[in-house]
């Protein structure tokens, strides 16, 4: 089984203090170290200096060196504090600390100045502070040697170093806990996310809580839209198989009727079963749509509809119905094309069919919508009875042929993808068909 994601993110939080803190830790100590080496050296050229100012000729002409330098640890016997002048590579005075030993005789290179690592009279490490210094009175320079042990210096880089530890762990420690704290707070409103969908799945809840941070309340919105989008499909479902349950027994009593009599009529169990293959067709239809209205694909509006005004043009071509088609060639819609099909086919036939002469097919595009709207100048509909236009199997006219379906058809593909669609007087005589479909690049609104 997988870790949670808490203890993943914890994880990854430890791992990057365990690289992190180490690595800031020895950048801090080799900057310490680097400053306590640079102030040790510092110390050690006063007190170079110092011996320089005591350091002359005698009236004998001999090297007179005052001793009295100001730090205790010269006079103390191998405190690795020591002084030393030399001249013409021989040594002239010690301090006392060297006792009866004397120094590496070492020059700073072409510098007055110089810092380097000598090896005492013990063979311990020091830090010595070297000066070439030119007296009155003699004809070469005089070497003036000062050094320290490094052991007081590894002295103090490592107090530092046990304090910078101590102080990095005390901080690590913190911060894993502060961290950990933190996921867990930080993903308290996902297990609370969790929490509502095993209730919701377990049927004691209909939707997701939203009082939730912002971006997991537009998580838990979308979450919501597909849960109703679910149950109106469901009850969508269910009122289907009841409307063709119910449509069906008329039909289906009349052919068992029919076949109880000694002598069935042949055109009344033909008509029977054309009116059943009828519904039957409907019904598939709405099913179909449903379920390509869930899947939100982008269609290409004219590659969908120039088919359909090829098919409607070639019906009433008899008739001399003349269609007029204007749309916008680079538009796609979040429409199955076959759903955008079966809703401008109905619109057309039915323009077509009640049209004197003329049909219109006109596209607006809006910043979200494209507008489809078809115009016949046909005798129209009165506006009582616009809703009964729409209603499944009723036929205004019942001289026309048709079964009553286009127009209903065309509601419940609508109603599937919510989208709107409205049936009103065109300017002057005739109907106006208007439909609202959401543009591809916009998938979130479906209504204007």
């Amino acid at each position: 089984m997988k870790a949670s994601t808490t203890l993943r993110l914890t994880l990854a939080a430890i791992l990057a203090l365990l690289v992190l803190l180490p690595a800031a830790g020895w950048l801090i100590n080799d900057a310490f170290e680097r400053s306590a080496l640079a102030s040790f050296d510092e110390r050690l050229r006063a007190h170079v200096e110092a011996l320089a100012g005591r350091t002359g000729l005698a009236a004998d002409g001999r090297i007179r060196v005052d001793p009295a330098l100001g730090e205790l640890r010269f006079t103390r016997v191998f405190s690795g504090w020591y002084w030393q002048v030399a001249y013409r590579g021989e040594v002239v005075a010690t301090s006392r600390s060297l006792w009866d030993s004397s120094l590496p005789i070492t020059t700073p290179g072409n510098a007055a100045f110089g810092t380097l690592s000598l090896q005492g009279p013990r063979g311990e490490r020091l830090r010595a502070c070297v000066l070439r210094m030119q007296t009155a009175g003699l004809d070469d320079e005089l070497l003036l040697t000062v050094t320290a042990p490094m052991a007081e210096v590894e002295l103090e880089t490592a107090a530092f170093r046990r304090l910078l530890i101590g102080a990095l762990g005390a901080l690590g420690l913190m911060l894993a806990v502060g961290f950990a704290l933190q996921i867990h707070w930080g993903l308290a409103p996902l297990r609370r996310m969790a929490q509502t969908l095993r209730t919701v799945r377990s049927g004691h809840a209909q939707r997701l809580d939203t009082d939730l941070p912002s971006d997991l309340a537009q998580i838990a919105l979308t979450m919501n839209e597909v849960l109703d989008h679910h149950d109106a499909m469901i009850q969508r479902a269910r009122t289907s198989a009841g409307n063709l349950a119910h449509a069906l027994k008329t039909p289906l009593a009349n052919l068992r009727l029919e076949a109880e009599r000694a002598s069935p009529d042949g055109a009344a169990l033909k008509a029977d079963l054309q009116r059943i293959e009828t519904l039957v067709e409907h019904h598939l239809t709405r099913a179909g749509a449903a379920g390509k209205a869930a899947a939100g694909r982008r269609t290409a509006v004219r590659t969908a509809i120039e088919p359909v005004l090829d098919a409607v043009r070639g019906i009433y071509r008899g008739r001399g119905i003349e269609i007029d088609a204007r749309f916008d060639a680079d538009a796609e819609v979040r429409v199955d094309a076959q759903d955008l099909q079966e809703l401008v086919g109905n619109l057309l036939d039915n323009a077509a069919k009640w049209a004197a002469r003329r049909v219109e097919l006109h596209c607006q595009r809006s910043e979200h919508m494209l507008r489809l709207s078809i115009d016949d100048d046909g005798p129209g509909i009165p506006a009582e009875r616009l809703d009964d236009a729409l209603r499944r199997g009723v036929q205004l006219d019942e001289q026309r042929p048709g079964a009553g379906l286009g127009l209903a058809i065309v509601r419940d593909i609508a109603a599937l993808y919510d989208l709107r669609l409205e049936l009103g007087p065109r300017p002057g005589t005739g109907l106006r068909a208007q439909l609202w479909l959401p543009l591809a690049d916009h998938p979130n609104r479906n209504r204007p």
